[in-house]
C-alpha cells in the first residue's frame, strides 16, 4: 500500500462522506425557475403597447403586463386591441381602476355578436287607401322666401 492509500484508510469514511454531502448540497441548490408559458406573450405586450420602449425598464413593463394579463387571460383579446392601434407610454396606465374597467368593456364589445338583421317581405298589394295630401300652392313672396 502507498501512503496515501494508509492515509486514507487512517482518516476513515470521510471520502463517503464528502460525496454524501455534495449529493444533498446538489439536491438542495435551487433549481431555476421554470419559465412561464406566457413569458413570450409578455414581451409581445410590452414591446407592442409601449409607444417608445427604448425608454422604458422592460423589467418593469414585464412585471405590469403579467398584472394586466391576470386582469385579462385571453391573447385574442390583447392581440385584437394592438390591431386597433391603441399606445401608452407605460402599461402602468391600464391598471388604473378606470381603465381596466375600459379594457373590461373593450373586451365585451370585441366579443359582442350582432346577428344578421331580419329582412320583410314587402306586400305587392297596397293596403288600404292613398290619400292625396293637401296641395300648397306657393306665390311669389313664399317661393323668394324658401331661398
Amino acid at each position: 500500500m502507498t501512503d496515501l492509500e494508509l492515509i486514507g484508510e487512517s482518516i476513515g469514511d470521510t471520502g463517503e462522506k464528502k460525496a454524501k454531502a455534495k449529493a444533498k448540497a446538489k439536491a438542495k441548490a435551487k433549481k431555476p425557475a421554470p419559465k412561464d408559458k406566457n413569458h413570450a406573450f409578455y414581451s409581445f405586450m410590452v414591446s407592442t403597447f409601449c409607444s417608445d420602449p427604448k425608454k422604458i425598464t422592460f423589467i418593469f413593463q414585464y412585471k405590469r403586463a403579467k398584472e394586466l394579463f391576470a386582469i385579462i387571460p385571453d391573447k385574442k383579446f390583447w392581440k385584437w386591441l394592438n390591431a386597433e392601434g391603441h399606445k401608452i407610454y407605460s402599461l402602468k396606465e391600464w391598471l388604473k381602476p378606470e381603465k381596466t374597467e375600459w379594457l373590461k368593456f373593450q373586451n365585451k364589445k370585441r366579443n359582442l355578436n350582432l346577428s344578421d338583421k331580419k329582412t320583410y317581405s314587402l306586400e305587392n298589394k297596397p293596403i288600404g287607401k292613398n290619400k292625396k295630401g293637401l296641395k300648397y300652392h306657393k306665390n311669389l313672396i313664399d317661393f323668394t322666401d324658401d331661398e
